[in-house]
């Protein structure tokens, strides 16, 4: 269930980068959610680990 929601939502953002700039899709995962997120390739920022990012470029690759 919750790679479907994951994928609904990346969905979502790729649309709307089509009307709007945006580079990435940043979450915030809870604590125990990290490795739910690191695989689907997001990448954790250096001084935040339970910050990732999923750059649209990749969204773009799962869509397009």
């Amino acid at each position: 269930m919750d790679d479907l929601l994951l994928t609904a939502a990346l969905y979502k953002a790729w649309q709307a980068s089509k009307l709007v700039s945006c580079w990435a899709v940043v979450v915030d995962a809870k604590e125990g959610a990290r490795d739910f997120y690191i695989k689907y390739e997001f990448t954790p920022f250096a001084t935040q680990l339970n910050r990732l990012f999923l750059l649209m470029k990749k969204i773009y690759l799962m869509f397009a």
